[in-house]
């Protein structure tokens, strides 16, 4: 588990929510699970680390990962039991989204790039190589 902070973004290795720093200020913050709020920039590493832990299946000590959770969540004004719920819907937000996305959006809702016999490659959010009309294969 790796939180990734630059002056603008914080991101991680597990989990796909992001915190991002207010282009006008710099001074607050916005996570993408916890829109509702304004964060300084120790609540938005309190709340990536909050995610990346809730987001660990097999934590070494359960019992320790519980305790540093529920702080984490107090940093913020919430109990863990109000985090746990915002995660999940995020969650179920990022399923429902993922069963009805476009073909050719991975499931990190990038683009995939497509390779056509010839070798050719498209972006299908951009433009697919369509054989008829692209290829002279």
């Amino acid at each position: 588990m790796a939180l990734f902070i630059t002056p603008w973004s914080i991101t991680s290795d597990v989990t796909p929510e992001i915190c991002t720093c207010a282009p006008v200020s710099g001074d607050f913050w916005v996570s993408s699970w916890l829109s509702d709020r304004i964060l300084t920039l120790d609540q938005a590493i309190s709340a990536m680390t909050l995610d990346e832990i809730l987001s660990d299946p097999d934590p070494v000590d359960g019992d320790t990962a519980l305790e540093l959770a529920g702080f984490r969540a107090a940093e913020l004004g919430l109990t863990l039991a109000e985090v746990v719920v915002r995660l999940a819907v995020r969650v179920a937000q990022r399923d429902e989204y993922l069963a009805h996305r476009p073909s050719g959006i991975s499931r990190t809702g990038r683009s995939r790039v497509f390779t056509h016999t010839c070798g050719a490659t498209a972006d299908r959010r951009l433009s697919a190589v369509e054989p008829d009309r692209d290829c002279h294969c």
